[in-house]
């Protein structure tokens, strides 16, 4: 019986030293997937508010400079305007 009992805890030992490393490896494999699944949340959070906030920002300094451009338009036309006055005045 004792040699029976000393056997069986060197199959147990050897056993659980296996089951370690398989623990061990599927602890690394679990901690690539878990980094996989955050960086994966993270783009599907993140991804949108960027994409909302460029287009916004993009619209914005569309209309800034359409409001420039138009500005600098009307100066235009208003000198242009002025020195025809001024040409047909002195004729």
């Amino acid at each position: 019986m004792l040699r029976m009992d000393t056997h069986l805890r060197a199959y147990v030992c050897s056993f659980g030293t296996k089951l370690d490393a398989v623990r061990a490896a599927e602890l690394k494999y679990l901690m690539k997937y878990m980094s996989c699944q955050l960086l994966s949340r993270f783009l599907w959070t993140v991804v949108p508010a960027a994409t909302a906030v460029a287009t916004f920002a993009t619209y914005v300094v569309r209309v800034i400079l359409l409001f420039v451009l138009w500005r600098v338009t009307c100066d235009v036309w208003r000198i242009a305007c002025a020195l025809c006055v001024t040409v047909v005045a002195r004729l």
